[in-house]
């Protein structure tokens, strides 16, 4: 007899605003809630837009959504997200976009959190690939 387990998964984004990581993610979203085995929350680090076509489309999924407030690189995102993630049980904590990875690594680093880590970088045209902060190898010190 097989006992299936709830996997529950953190995803992090900056917000939703009208763009192309921002979309492909929702698409993702709403088909992953087919899948009885994993549950989810996402977390966008702030809400900058006036209007949420994206988070009313998740929510209107059955899609939790937690706002953390007006800014991107307000420190206070590390407490709230820690938070997060040790009330919620999250099993994995997946992160898209600059700078939501950099905040669940240094989240990791600071307070020693056992989550698993997933980045998705949408991009590979700019700076930050090249970068001793944000290569691969500096990632993967942080990720699974």
């Amino acid at each position: 007899m097989f006992i299936i387990t709830m996997m529950r998964i953190l995803y992090v984004i900056n917000s939703f605003g009208p763009g192309g990581a921002e979309k492909l993610l929702v698409n993702f979203l709403k088909e992953f809630t087919k899948k009885q085995h994993v549950a989810f929350t996402v977390v966008q680090l702030c809400n900058t837009n006036t209007v949420d076509a994206y988070v009313d489309e998740l929510r209107a999924s059955g899609i939790e959504i937690i706002t953390l407030g007006k800014s991107v690189y307000s420190p206070n995102i590390l407490l709230k997200l820690r938070k997060i993630i040790v009330s919620g049980g999250y099993e994995v904590v997946h992160a898209h976009l600059f700078p939501s990875l950099y905040w669940v690594a240094l989240l990791k680093l600071l307070f020693k959190v056992k989550t698993k880590l997933v980045f998705t970088e949408h991009s590979t045209a700019n700076g930050r690939l090249g970068n001793v902060f944000s290569s691969r190898r500096t990632f993967d010190l942080f990720a699974l």
